[in-house]
């Protein structure tokens, strides 16, 4: 009996994760500028916070071509509901970018790893000053500043990777890395698709 309630236990989690999973690859398909893919990531935060993974925020990276810098979706909770912001983040010689750039540049697929305070200090005063990640809300910055560690977790595909960023020295499971791995891999789908049309429509304008 105690087999079978931890079966049936596994199996509602998969229905549960299928379900979140189906919601993030209908509204990524449903894009048409890149613009919509911060609504796109406002399901993916809301979906993994149904699923209980840990996090602050959660975030859409894509890798701009020719460049270092990667443009950021990025959804978390600031002082009067969910935040969603879009931003180019600049890539400069610190542990954080290095590591970030090293992990898509090596090919991996996972990557996650915790910085203390004066490393995470030094790397987001920087890039409140020069990145439009000056522009999100004064709480979240003194959230940020404030708080005694970050640990980046990221799922990387070809041309994107889904983020997920803690200032709360909690860690994901295995588990929970396999979930954020998919959620990432349905929104690659999705993303090659829409770079895909883009191409087409391009040529579609040249003709």
């Amino acid at each position: 009996r105690f087999l079978d309630l931890k079966k049936a236990e596994a199996q509602a989690r998969e229905a549960q994760i299928e379900a979140a999973l189906e919601k993030v690859r209908s509204r990524s398909l449903a894009v048409h500028q890149s613009n919509e893919f911060k609504e796109v990531i406002k399901v993916v935060f809301e979906r993994l916070q149904e699923l209980e993974i840990p996090m602050t925020s959660a975030s859409i990276n894509v890798f701009i071509g020719g460049s270092k810098d990667t443009e950021v979706y990025i959804c978390g909770p600031g002082e009067d509901g969910l935040v969603l912001s879009q931003f180019r983040l600049i890539h400069f010689d610190h542990p954080i970018a290095n590591d970030r750039y090293e992990a898509y540049e090596k090919g991996m697929n996972f990557f996650t790893k915790t910085y203390g305070w004066e490393e995470k200090n030094s790397y987001y005063e920087y890039e409140f000053e020069v990145s439009d990640l000056k522009q999100i809300p004064a709480d979240i910055k003194k959230m940020i500043m404030e708080s005694r560690c970050y640990t980046i977790s990221m799922a990387l595909t070809k041309n994107s990777m889904i983020v997920v960023n803690d200032f709360e020295g909690k860690l994901l499971s295995p588990k929970e890395i396999d979930i954020v791995k998919r959620f990432a891999n349905v929104f690659e789908q999705a993303y090659t698709r829409f770079l895909d049309l883009q191409k087409a429509e391009a040529q579609a304008r040249e003709a």
